[in-house]
């Protein structure tokens, strides 16, 4: 009985074991190429945008990728999926968001949030203005091939609202 005494003391005295430090933060930040934004932006309703986000870590490996807006889930995203799932020390990802249809003067905030396996996580956020568009959006149309005034068969009149060509007596 002594000796198992004895041994239930030596157990408990030995060094506790201490939980690990966690590392660095991820790093996030976004990727600068044409036609993706990089940070904050006033938009028309309903347009599309893309921002590339790269993460790094020098830490544990990675765990996740969320996105929301206002702290909420962004219904035109991902089939309504803020978290994401990754790995590695290296992530990018082209994330491509539907903006609100509706104005606001307001801007609303789109949280992108890093977290490590080790806990550590980063959050950069980026804020998004949808105002109404300055002038109407531009019509393209194909090229259009026009002739002289006198050719009977290539028109010469160009009507922009239906993007028909004309020739003088049309005309």
């Amino acid at each position: 009985m002594g000796v198992f005494a004895l041994l239930l003391v030596l157990s408990s005295c030995g060094k506790k074991k201490e939980d690990p430090k966690p590392g660095p933060k991820p790093t996030l930040s976004f990727t600068t190429s044409q036609g993706l934004v990089t940070g904050d932006v006033i938009v028309a309703p309903d347009e599309v945008i893309k921002i590339a986000v790269n993460i790094t870590t020098s830490g544990s490996s990675l765990k996740t990728l969320k996105v929301d807006r206002d702290n909420n889930k962004i219904p035109e995203f991902n089939n309504n999926i803020d978290t994401k799932t990754i790995s590695g020390t290296n992530y990018t990802e082209i994330i491509t968001i539907n903006t609100p249809s509706t104005e606001s003067s307001t801007p609303y905030k789109y949280n992108f949030t890093a977290t490590a396996e080790d806990g550590q996580s980063s959050t950069t956020t980026l804020q998004v203005t949808i105002a109404k568009p300055l002038g109407p959006k531009v019509k393209f149309s194909p090229n259009q091939i026009l002739g002289v005034q006198t050719n009977p068969s290539i028109g010469s009149f160009y009507e922009v609202q239906k993007a028909t060509v004309y020739n003088t007596i049309e005309a």
